[in-house]
């Protein structure tokens, strides 16, 4: 594991958690129009969902 200094962690910390909110965000808004597509039966939504 690499060792990260301290003074890097401080400044990084507050950006992973904001980067982190993005991400799912993003993959909860992707979810939601793979799950409303009603051109799809719901298996193949669900499949859809987990690629």
């Amino acid at each position: 594991m690499h060792d990260i200094k301290e003074s890097d962690w401080k400044t990084f910390k507050p950006l992973r958690q904001r980067a982190l909110e993005r991400f799912c965000g993003r993959v909860l808004d992707e979810v939601a129009r793979i799950g409303s597509d009603q051109t799809k039966n719901t298996h193949e939504r669900y499949i859809a969902s987990i690629n």
